[in-house]
This record gives structure tokens, C-alpha cells and sequence, in this order.
């Protein structure tokens, strides 16, 4: 009967301990006694076979005179754990099946043994900083034959449908290829377990290439392939050179999943940065300090677009340099970028609009934000900056026309459905009396529809963008739209030149417009009785028993800070009028259409501008201001 091994447990809790206790003592070639985190004493571990320490912190205690083989049981890297030579054995914490396989075999080395582990723990520290595949499979054929005294040594590794011989040693040609289901060396890729063989010329699945083999080792390489190591002596081999094959080969594929791993991740940070380079939209790579976005790196059009140069901007405070520095709009664009930051300081994803600084001023952005870990604190991550300037214009274009569309439905269901009917009306009362007046009347209404239609195209086609815009004089415009208007006994005053930059015809149509309105409710006089209909007029107030012939009127373009004004001193808006005065369609006069200043209006805003009532008092006139900066 075999004899049980006794381990001895140095565990720095009691819970990992008991736990580590318990599945050890379920096998029967082991028992096992724990110590606390206290120092091993000699008389505490003189009678183990083998003491499993939790942490290499606990190797100075336990490495006293007379000591039995240490096996650290840890998550520490292999590649670390090589560099303690007084380490016996490794084993993954959590992996108890392997735990119990290190201490049986440490507990059966002889002193020989013990000294070619402790070289094959300082030689695989060499691993430590291997970069490359290739130099790996060479590192790991020397250490065989440098160390672990292994003449002839083979590392197949297998490519597509066949073995390859990456690194060999001794006998081997190095240039051998075999099928994958060759011999021994394919039996031991496809099962994953090891073989020692006495005999390999007179082994089943043996074909060795050199008739003076004898005696061999087949270790799985992980997944990627076969070590194998061979003797022109038959039975050269024991279960000891097994072993220590077996480490070697563990050491080493954990070596090659790093490589492959740091590989893979080499590979994803060049096609993530050649993504970021190429992006077309502004990009950054950012990572929160003490709460603030500190930038990483930029991208070209990043360079392009907001107009800072890496070396300004990399490594300091994204919002010091996209955030607005005019007071007015930083308040604003300020507590949304604050808030926006709380959102990334906890991994948020983000996807919203926003107003940016660039070089070329105050832009509008959809900004998406992607966190490289998402619900987390103080994360890293990469902010996107889509320009939707374009887009927001053709949001507005269509929100105008919508609402242009809204006008002509009102116009032709309400305004021109009127004259219809009543020209309608006087047909049919034409028709049954034969009297000249309903002809009359009804050609009026057919007139008055007339100019309804023409009045809305117009108002359809100052919706639209400008013409060729050039630098004009608005006082020689307005002069010349003076000119087409009747306008009474009105008078023109002007103060100029005011360069513009505008469509002179459609410039001329805005003061035709506005000229016209100064004269048609200018000098309007109404009953006493009329006064409240005529609140309801484009502009106008009632001054009972006052004639045209008692006033004369006068209307200037002067010229403004950042504009022009058109002004008279006619009757001014009533306050009721004022807050639909630009809205279409809004007329009490009986000749009126009540779209000349919703023209005027259409007109500005094709421009760029905007248009106000400035000022106006009751008998005091009227004050517009167009702003065209």
C-alpha cells in the first residue's frame, strides 16, 4: 500500500485554510495539519513531507534548518514564483487537484532532484521577459538541455495540418514536419497527457525517425503542440525527468499565453488607434484626474476642427479649451458640461447635443461618448464630436416650411373661401335680379381673391434662400422701391450710405413692403365706432375727426449699430396689434391682405436677419429694426 504523504498548511486565514484542509484530507495518500500565520518552528514541519505556504511573504518563516520541500499554492505568476529558488513546487490557487500532485511529487525528490528544480525555477526566470513566440521555443530547448540535462529535445508545435519543428536540440535536424496524427507525438496532442516510454524502437505508437532512439518523454506543449526529448539509452528516463519536463512545459505555456495575450492586445490598441486616427469627426481620448477630463490624445480633425495642437492640448483639461470663454454662453454650456462629466466619472455612455467653442467659433454637436469601462469610477474612454450644424439648418428649413404650409392651408381654407363665397353669392343674386352692382361686387371679391394669391406666393418665395448676395447700398435700394409704392402725399427721409450685403431685389421687396404698410396705416383715419376692428390691423390707431389732407407723413431709413430702421411718424401700433404683427393674414382693412409684414419677416429671416418692433408709441409712429450682423 502506498504510503500517505503529511502536509503541513501555513495559511495566512482560517478560512482558506480549513478550505484547502478539507479537500486535501479527502484523499487517501495525504494527511494534512495547518499552523496559523504564526512562524514555522523546525519541530512544527520536521516530520512533513511537504509545506504549502498561501503567499510568498511566509517563505522566510518557513524556511528553516532541516525544512521539508516548500510548495507555494498562490495566484502569483509563474514567471515570479521562478525566481524564489527555494520554492519545490507551484501550484494555481483554487486548483487542489494539481496542489496534491505537487506535494506527492516534491515529497518523492532526492537531493539531486531538489537541485535541478531549484535551477529550473532560476532558468525560467529568463522567461519573464520574452516578448516573442520564437525566442520562447528556443529559451525553452535550451533550459531542457542547459539545465534539466536533456541531449535531445524537440519542440513541435502544430500549424494548420501539420507539426512544425520550431526549437530542437542534440540529434534532432530541426527541420522535421509530421502529420497531426502521427505516431506518439500525435497521440499526445490529441489526449493532452504525457508519456514516458522505456523503448520507443519497441513502443506501439512510437516511430522514431533515428533508429538509435531508445528511450523518450512526450510532454503537450498547452495547446500549441509537443515537447519531446529522447536517449540513445534505453530506460534513461523516470518519472522524475517526467515531471520536471512537465513544469518546464507549464511555465512555458503560461509564458506563451501572456505573449499571445499581450499580442492580442497590441493588435486591438494599433486597429483602435487607426480607428480613432480615421475617424472623420473630432476625436478625443480622454481619462478622468481628481474629476476632470484630462486628455490623452486627439485625432487630425480634432487638430482641425476646435484649432489646438497636441502638444497644447494633450494632457490638460478638455472644458479649459471647448468650453466657451464668453460669459453669456459659458454659464450655460458650463453646468451641461458639468453634468455630462458626472455621468462619465460613473461610466455612463452618453449620446446628446451640445454647443462646443472652436476656431471658428461657437458649434453645435452631437457628442457620443463611449467609456472603455462602463459603470465605473474614474474610467477612460473616447468622446466623438459630430458636427450637426448642417442638420440643425435643415431642421429649421423644414420647421419653416411646415409652418408656412400651416399659412397657405388657413389661407385657403378660411381667407380665400370668403371672397369665393361672397363672389359666389353675387353671381347667383346676378343672375336671379340681373343687376349691374352684384356683377360688380362679384368681380371685387374675384379681385381681392387675385391679390390673396399673389400675396401668398410671395410670401412662399421669401421663404426661400437668397440669391446672389453682393455688397449693396440699402438707402439706394429703398429709394428705388420708394419709387414703385404709391405713397401719397408720404414723404422719404434717408441718412447714408448703409452698406449691406443682400439680394438687391428681394432687399427692394422688404422696403416696398414696409413702405407700403407706413402709408396704407400711416394716415388711416376711422369712425369712433371702427376703433376696436381697427386694433386688429397690421398698424394703425384712430384719431376721430382728423383727415389725411390735416397730416403729412414721413418715413426714414437710417442707419444702425449693427443694421438699419425704418421709421415714421405716422399713427404707431396700438399694444393689442403688437404681438401678431409679423403673423400672416392679420388685416382689418377691407383692401388689405395682411401679409406685408409677415413678407418683410420672410424676407429678414432669408437673409439671416432679424426684424422688430423697436418702438412705437400712439401718435408717435413707428420704429423697425433690421439686424443684419
Amino acid at each position: 500500500m502506498q504510503r500517505a504523504h503529511t502536509v503541513v498548511l501555513v495559511a495566512p486565514s482560517s478560512a482558506r485554510r480549513d478550505e484547502t484542509e478539507t479537500t486535501l484530507e479527502a484523499r487517501d495518500d495525504l494527511r494534512v495539519r495547518s499552523l496559523g500565520p504564526e512562524a514555522a518552528s523546525p519541530d512544527d514541519v520536521r516530520d512533513a513531507d511537504a509545506v504549502v505556504i498561501f503567499d510568498r511573504d511566509r517563505l522566510p518563516a518557513c524556511q528553516v534548518e532541516g525544512c521539508p520541500p516548500i510548495v507555494l499554492y498562490s495566484d502569483d505568476p509563474v514567471s515570479e514564483t521562478a525566481t524564489v529558488g527555494a520554492i519545490a513546487g507551484f501550484a494555481r490557487a483554487g486548483d487542489v487537484s494539481a496542489l496534491a500532485d505537487q506535494v506527492r511529487w516534491v515529497s518523492h525528490g532526492q537531493p539531486d532532484t531538489r537541485t535541478r528544480l531549484g535551477r529550473l525555477h532560476e532558468g525560467t526566470a529568463t522567461l519573464v521577459g520574452t516578448r516573442f513566440r520564437e525566442d520562447l521555443y528556443q529559451q525553452v530547448v535550451d533550459i531542457a538541455e542547459r539545465i534539466l540535462s536533456f541531449d535531445n529535445c524537440d519542440l513541435m508545435i502544430a500549424q494548420e495540418d501539420q507539426f512544425v519543428s520550431e526549437a530542437a536540440r542534440g540529434r534532432f535536424s530541426g527541420e522535421n514536419t509530421f502529420p497531426l496524427d502521427h505516431g506518439l507525438l500525435g497521440e499526445t496532442y490529441r489526449s493532452g497527457e504525457s508519456f514516458l516510454v522505456n523503448d520507443v524502437q519497441n513502443h506501439d505508437l512510437s516511430a522514431p525517425d533515428d533508429s538509435e532512439f531508445r528511450a523518450g518523454i512526450s510532454v503537450p506543449f498547452g495547446d500549441a503542440g509537443v515537447l519531446q526529448i529522447v536517449s540513445t539509452t534505453p530506460n534513461a528516463f523516470d518519472r522524475t525527468d517526467l515531471q520536471l519536463a512537465e513544469l518546464l512545459t507549464s511555465y512555458a505555456t503560461q509564458t506563451l499565453s501572456r505573449i499571445e495575450t499581450e499580442g492580442a492586445l497590441r493588435a486591438e490598441h494599433r486597429h483602435l488607434r487607426a480607428l480613432f486616427e480615421n475617424v472623420p469627426d473630432p476625436a478625443v481620448e480622454y481619462q478622468f484626474v481628481d474629476g476632470d477630463p484630462i486628455v490623452r490624445a486627439v485625432n487630425d480633425a480634432f487638430v482641425d476642427v476646435f484649432g489646438y495642437e497636441r502638444q497644447a492640448i494633450v494632457g490638460q483639461n478638455l472644458d479649459d479649451y471647448v468650453l466657451p470663454a464668453d460669459p453669456d454662453a459659458c454659464s450655460e454650456v458650463a453646468s451641461e458640461a458639468s453634468t455630462l462629466n458626472e455621468k462619465l466619472v460613473s461610466g455612463e455612455r452618453v449620446r446628446q447635443e451640445c454647443r462646443r467653442q472652436t476656431s471658428d467659433g461657437l458649434r453645435e454637436f452631437l457628442l457620443k461618448i463611449v467609456p472603455l469601462k462602463r459603470g465605473e469610477q474614474n474610467v477612460a474612454g473616447y468622446a466623438i464630436y459630430t458636427d450637426i450644424a448642417e442638420q440643425k439648418r435643415r431642421e429649421r428649413t423644414l420647421e419653416r416650411e411646415n409652418e408656412r404650409l400651416e399659412e397657405f392651408a388657413s389661407v385657403i381654407s378660411h381667407d380665400l373661401r370668403n371672397p369665393l363665397g361672397i363672389a359666389r353669392g353675387h353671381l347667383q343674386l346676378a343672375r336671379e335680379t340681373g343687376r349691374e352692382e352684384s356683377f360688380e361686387m362679384a368681380d371685387a371679391a374675384l379681385d381681392r381673391m387675385d391679390s390673396l394669391i399673389g400675396d401668398v406666393l410671395s410670401l412662399a418665395r421669401q421663404g426661400r434662400v437668397v440669391g446672389d448676395a453682393e455688397e449693396v447700398d440699402a438707402v439706394a435700394v429703398a429709394r428705388t422701391a420708394w419709387n414703385t409704392v404709391d405713397t401719397a402725399d408720404a414723404r422719404l427721409r434717408t441718412e447714408g450710405p448703409i452698406p449691406v450685403v443682400a439680394d438687391a431685389g428681394r432687399l427692394r421687396e422688404l422696403f416696398e413692403n414696409l413702405f407700403r404698410n407706413a402709408v396704407e396705416h400711416g394716415l388711416e383715419t376711422r369712425p369712433d365706432d371702427a376703433a376696436t376692428e381697427h386694433a386688429a390691423s397690421d398698424r394703425g390707431v384712430d384719431t376721430p375727426g382728423e383727415s389725411e389732407e390735416d397730416r403729412e407723413l414721413t418715413v426714414g431709413v437710417e442707419p444702425t449699430p449693427d443694421g438699419f430702421a425704418v421709421v415714421d411718424d405716422g399713427r404707431g401700433v396700438p399694444e393689442p396689434v403688437r404681438e401678431t404683427l409679423f403673423e400672416p393674414g392679420q388685416s382689418a382693412s377691407e383692401d388689405g391682405t395682411g401679409f406685408g409684414l409677415a413678407i418683410v419677416r420672410r424676407i429678414a429671416e432669408s437673409h439671416g436677419w432679424t426684424i422688430e418692433l423697436a418702438a412705437s408709441e400712439p401718435g408717435e409712429g413707428a420704429r423697425f429694426e433690421i439686424r443684419t450682423e
